[in-house]
C-alpha cells in the first residue's frame, strides 16, 4: 500500500466553536469577526452562511446583509486555543503523531498505522464529536494537498478518499474549471515560497514567490471561472501566510 495523508478539519473552526458553546445558535447561520461597526471582516462562518453567499473577509455588514439571518460573534481567539488544544489530543488519541495546521486542523501520516484510513477517519468524527460537539470533515490521499482539496469537497461533515491512482481523475473537474481564473492576493506578509497548485498539465504547478499588496496570478488558460475552486485555493493562500486574498472572475 502506498502513503497515505489524513487530513481532518473543522468547517468553519471559529463558528463551530461559538455555536457549540452557545445553543441559542444551533441551526442558526453564524459569522465570526470584527466589530461591524469599526469595519471588521469575517473570519470563519457556518456553512450555511458560506452558501447565503458570505466568504471569508467580507465586511460583517456586508455578510450580515447577504444573510441576514446570521448572527455576528466576535473573536476570541483565547477560546479558540483552548479548544484547539483539546482537539488536538482528541486526534491524538486516535493517532499519536498528528501536525497541527493552524487551529482546528490537522494532517496525519498514516505509514504504520494499522487500522484502515476510513476506520481511522471516522473514529476521529466520532470522538470530536462526542468530546466538543463539533463537527469534522476528514480527507484521505496520497499528499497533503490533494487530501486537503478531499476534505473541502465535504461542504460540513463526513470522509471523502481519493484512492491511489484516482487523482487525476479527482483533479479533472477542478482543472477544467478552474482556467482562467484570478486570484488577487492582497496585504501579503510574508514571501510564499514553494507552495503547489496541482491544477494543469497533470502536475503540480509551483506558486511564484508573492510578496507585493494587489498582486494577481492565473491559472491555466481561457475558460470559465469556478468562484468555489478559486475560493478553496485563496482559503490555502491565507493559511500560507497571506493576510487576505479573494477569488474574482475575469474582466
Amino acid at each position: 500500500m502506498g502513503r497515505e495523508i489524513l487530513f481532518a478539519e473543522v468547517p468553519g473552526f471559529y463558528a463551530a466553536v461559538e455555536r457549540a458553546d452557545d445553543p441559542r445558535l444551533a441551526g442558526r447561520p453564524v459569522v465570526v469577526g470584527g466589530d461591524p461597526r469599526k469595519r471588521g471582516r469575517v473570519q470563519a462562518a457556518t456553512s450555511d452562511a458560506l452558501a447565503a453567499g458570505v466568504y471569508l473577509d467580507m465586511p460583517i455588514l456586508e455578510a450580515l446583509q447577504r444573510c441576514p439571518g446570521a448572527r455576528a460573534v466576535p473573536t476570541d481567539m483565547q477560546r479558540y486555543r483552548e479548544v484547539d488544544r483539546r482537539f488536538l489530543a482528541t486526534l491524538r488519541r486516535i493517532v499519536a503523531r498528528i501536525e497541527s495546521f493552524g487551529l482546528g486542523a490537522g494532517f496525519a501520516d498514516l505509514a504504520g498505522v494499522s487500522a484502515r484510513g476510513e476506520e481511522i477517519a471516522e473514529a476521529m468524527r466520532s470522538a470530536v464529536r462526542e468530546t466538543l460537539s463539533l463537527p469534522l470533515r476528514v480527507g484521505l490521499a496520497s499528499g497533503k494537498f490533494l487530501a486537503r482539496l478531499a476534505a473541502q469537497e465535504i461542504a460540513e461533515e463526513g470522509v471523502r478518499r481519493i484512492a491511489a491512482g484516482d487523482e487525476n481523475r479527482f483533479l479533472a473537474p477542478l482543472r477544467e474549471t478552474c482556467k482562467d481564473c484570478k486570484i488577487v492576493l492582497a496585504r501579503c506578509e510574508r514571501e510564499l515560497d514553494g507552495m503547489e497548485l496541482a491544477l494543469s498539465e497533470h502536475r503540480p504547478v509551483p506558486l511564484p514567490v508573492v510578496s507585493g499588496p494587489g498582486v494577481r496570478m492565473s491559472i491555466g488558460g481561457p475558460g470559465a471561472p469556478a468562484k468555489a475552486s478559486c475560493e478553496q485555493i485563496a482559503t490555502q493562500m491565507v493559511r500560507n501566510g497571506l493576510r487576505s486574498a479573494a477569488c474574482v472572475r475575469p474582466a
